[in-house]
């Protein structure tokens, strides 16, 4: 897992994180390349995660995304 604290919420901010916990968990470039569906990204519905340029990311890592919704 893997958390920063940045001044802004956009998508490459996400992007980072994500990489940075792929690295810190083992989860290595070749196996998130494998569509992997035990490996799930859960967030929230931020204007960053949904954003067009963020959609394509965890698929291209082979993460599943999953919108939590509220309440």
């Amino acid at each position: 897992m893997a958390w920063q604290l940045r001044s802004s919420m956009r998508h490459e901010d996400f992007s980072d994180v994500i990489q940075q916990a792929c690295e810190s968990t083992g989860i290595e470039q070749k196996s998130c390349e494998i569509n992997n569906p035990k490996v799930k990204l859960v967030t929230d519905n931020g204007s960053a995660l949904i954003s067009r340029d963020f959609a394509n990311y965890p698929e291209t890592k082979g993460i599943g995304h999953i919108l939590a919704s509220t309440y």
